[in-house]
């Protein structure tokens, strides 16, 4: 009979250790995508030029295995006039379809922070982002089970 309460507190505890964990990789997987949401507040279009495309496989401080990551870099003019440049990490799926460099590329400006831009400000999320999400959502199911399988087992009603 204890043994039924022992169980049911040792899966509640490791039941949120995981909610835990999966609230850093939701937050992680947030601010990773933070700059997307950003430009897309009252965005202003413009056109740039790609001065690079990049494939990468890099590290994440995260993930035990490394991501490959796809980078587009791009200069575009400001409302003012200036040239300015800027970088973004893209899905596969934009990486595979965006222009070549020297070609051009529509650029979306946050009408909010001018200096917050993109080229695909679609919510998608690329690399380790992408991992990072599914990672904090197994976590959080995982987690909410065992939450909910030691409280029965603690209340003996399953």
């Amino acid at each position: 009979m204890r043994a039924h309460r022992i169980a049911g507190a040792v899966a509640m505890l490791t039941g949120m250790a995981l909610v835990g964990l999966a609230a850093l990789f939701l937050l992680s997987t947030y601010r990773r995508i933070e700059s997307r949401l950003q430009v897309a507040a009252g965005a202003l279009n413009t056109e740039g030029v790609v001065t690079e495309k990049l494939t990468l496989s890099v590290e994440d401080r995260f993930l035990p295995f490394e991501v490959q990551t796809h980078i587009i870099r791009y200069a575009f003019t400001n409302a003012e006039g200036q040239i300015r440049t800027g970088e973004q990490e893209v899905t596969t799926a934009f990486a595979a379809h965006a222009p070549s460099p020297g070609r051009p590329i529509p650029v979306i400006v946050s009408g909010q922070n001018p200096a917050v831009s993109a080229v695909d400000a679609g919510v998608g999320f690329p690399g380790a982002a992408a991992w990072r999400l599914a990672i904090g959502l197994a976590a959080l199911t995982a987690g909410g089970l065992l939450v909910g399988g030691g409280a029965c087992l603690i209340a003996r009603r399953c």
